[in-house]
């Protein structure tokens, strides 16, 4: 069962404009060449900037080598996961992908509401990456002001082998990735480009995002010690879709994050397929729990299945935690084929 591990933490608070003092009533008129003072009443305040949105910082089709064509198909599942694993902490974020034949790209950027998330995001990435299994940290030759602060290889849901980098700047974070079924250097000289383009992109909108005001200190939110983020149900080719046919392949992938692991525990994760009473489909697999964002996926057959709605429920208990989410899919009856007539 393939599973990718990818935690990220984020948070950022916009600084408040301050109103001049109203001008004192009777006070001896303004020398020359001195603002008049503003009448009673009346505030002057700067403008606060607006902090530039994820979406327009993700690569577009002019930064990226001739021939690559935006393609929504290309699953962002683990983009959806970490936005909702982290929702509390990211304020927007934005997701794109370009394919060319056998290559593709995809990108990943969030807006923190902390400038300090962006270094425990950086922080636990790296940690992830080493207690990965089949992960391995890369170096790539940008300059030291051009690279990114993470690097790493590994193998994605379909046996793909993506060069990633993780990069972050103020309260931005982003998450590249390269795909080139060529060679993995070929991955690695296409990813190398756009992390410069990138990490620029990320400085220059991190100057426009002021520096955050002291809060008054409150209470962090309460953060379950287990929890699900997203269960969802795709095509073969990993389109998300709630809808299918029958002798159709049902794909499933699921995300949870782990936020305090009990100490020696293992992890248990436990997939069933039912409607109603009747159980379709049931696997379970027992693994070295990770701390962070996990995720994990399966996929069944569906001969002869009768049209209507059916249910996946994923749960995954590590010692005495436990948390389980059920997804709703619906079987419809295959059309017709029709023949022209003779």
């Amino acid at each position: 069962m393939p599973r990718l591990i990818r935690p990220l933490i984020s948070a950022c608070l916009l600084a408040l404009p301050l109103g001049a003092l109203p001008a004192i009533s009777g006070a001896p008129p303004p020398s020359a060449g001195r603002q008049r003072p503003a009448p009673l009443g009346s505030t002057h305040s700067r403008p606060v900037p607006t902090p530039p949105a994820p979406a327009t910082l993700l690569l577009t089709a002019g930064d990226l080598p001739p021939g690559y064509l935006a393609d929504d198909a290309i699953e962002n599942a683990d983009a959806t996961a970490r936005t909702a694993a982290y929702s509390t902490t990211v304020m927007s974020s934005s997701f794109s992908a370009y394919r060319q034949q056998d290559r593709a790209v995809v990108q990943y950027v969030a807006l923190l509401r902390t400038r300090a998330g962006a270094t425990a995001f950086l922080a636990r990435e790296g940690a992830a990456v080493d207690h990965t299994s089949g992960a391995a940290r890369v170096t790539l030759t940008t300059g030291p002001q051009a690279g990114p602060s993470l690097a790493y290889q590994q193998q994605g849901t379909r046996g793909e082998e993506w060069v990633m980098a993780a990069l972050a700047a103020g309260p931005y974070v982003a998450v590249l990735g390269a795909y080139d079924k060529g060679s993995e250097q070929a991955a690695i000289d296409t990813l190398q480009q756009l992390v410069v383009i990138a990490n620029t992109r990320l400085r220059l909108a991190a100057t426009r995002v002021p520096d955050p005001q002291p809060a008054k200190a409150s209470r962090a939110p309460t953060v379950p010690a287990l929890g699900v983020a997203v269960l969802v149900t795709t095509t073969r080719d990993g389109r998300p879709s709630d809808i299918f046919h029958p002798r159709s392949p049902l794909y499933w992938r699921a995300a949870w994050r782990v936020e305090r692991l009990p100490r020696g525990a293992r992890e248990t994760i436990r997939e069933t397929v039912w409607q109603g009473k009747r159980v379709l489909y049931r696997n379970g697999v027992t693994d070295t729990p990770y701390s962070g964002v996990n995720e994990a996926g399966d996929h069944l057959a569906l001969p002869t299945l009768a049209p209507g709605y059916y249910n996946v429920t994923v749960a995954v208990a590590i010692g005495r935690l436990s948390a389980q989410v059920t997804h709703t899919f619906h079987v419809v009856a295959t059309p017709p084929v029709k023949r022209p007539p003779r």
